[in-house]
């Protein structure tokens, strides 16, 4: 390399992950302004039951991950120059994430039901607020699958174009929902738009780089099942950790405690850029690295 193109290089990469970040910033200021809006808007028992109703798609979308997304990734890495080889790989990732999502939903939804009766809600409000986070949650199983190919590919800034745009629908559609009519249910299920439109976009640009029409690559299809199933025991563990205080407080606590605990979550958007960035830019590289056969020094078990 000649002496000043490795300046010339590190000055292009620091430009680019500059961007990144600038762009992802204004991406999680929206989902931040998002939050911000809906606890200014509802009243602190509607804001308990939206807070339950939303821990409830983040524990589903954990559980019917549980660790997919990373194999889908993993798979996707091997042909990710191959429009058709990543098309299956990723038709393979996502029959299998609609499969445990229905399941997912099925199993959590009288779940939620019962919490939220808990917490003084009327059973007419609760059914409306099941109804309403089942559409919510079944539309973004499909987002971090679809992002695969242009991850893969490196196309940041469409990512972060879709994400920006998603996130302003979503900020415009809960923003008005909640000055107009602050109902927990309603503000839930307006959310359905901004996932159905980020799908739709991810599907539109990823045409010419993954066929999402290939059939499922079979041998795909069983280690991401294997590594889905591997996975599980641990996700089930997380979730159960994170969401242990919202799950003790709603037994034990009050309604306002509820809303106080889910206000204070939205603090954690801020601080998520950092990993978001590096989930974009570095761990797509490592995914792209081609695979070697390892060379073995003795005929041992572990070498070989």
């Amino acid at each position: 390399m000649a002496a000043g193109s490795w300046k010339i290089h590190l000055f292009n990469s620091i430009k680019a992950l500059a961007g990144t970040a600038f762009l992802q910033a204004i991406a999680q200021v929206l989902t931040f302004a998002a939050g911000i809006v809906v606890v200014r808007n509802l009243s602190v028992t509607e804001y308990a039951w939206y807070t339950l109703a939303m821990a409830g798609v983040g524990v589903a979308a954990a559980i019917s991950d549980s660790g997919m997304a990373g194999a889908v990734f993993s798979q996707g890495g091997r042909v990710w120059q191959q429009r058709d080889g990543l098309g299956a790989v990723l038709a393979a990732g996502l029959a299998l994430r609609k499969k445990i999502s229905l399941l997912c939903a099925v199993l959590l939804s009288p779940v939620l039901f019962w919490l939220t009766v808990r917490q003084g809600a009327p059973i007419y409000e609760a059914l409306l607020l099941c109804t309403a986070v089942a559409p919510v949650f079944l539309a973004t199983t499909a987002t971090s699958l679809l992002e695969i190919p242009a991850r893969l590919h490196q196309r940041l800034k469409f990512l972060q174009m879709v994400q920006i745009g998603t996130g302003a629908l979503r900020f415009a559609c809960v923003a008005l929902v909640s000055f107009v009519l602050p109902a927990a249910w309603l503000v839930v299920l307006v959310s359905v738009f901004a996932p159905l439109l980020q799908n739709r976009k991810l599907r539109a640009g990823s045409v010419d780089i993954a066929n999402l029409r290939a059939t499922q690559d079979e041998v795909a299809s069983e280690k991401i099942r294997r590594q889905v199933t591997r996975s599980m025991p641990n996700t089930l563990y997380y979730v159960f950790g994170s969401q242990l205080t919202i799950l003790l407080i709603t037994l034990f606590g009050t309604t306002e405690n509820v809303a106080q605990v889910g206000a204070l979550g939205r603090i954690a958007t801020v601080v998520t850029l950092l990993l978001t960035v590096f989930y974009l830019v570095a761990a797509p590289r490592y995914a792209r690295i081609p695979r070697r056969p390892r060379e073995s020094c003795c005929t041992c078990t572990f070498c070989s």
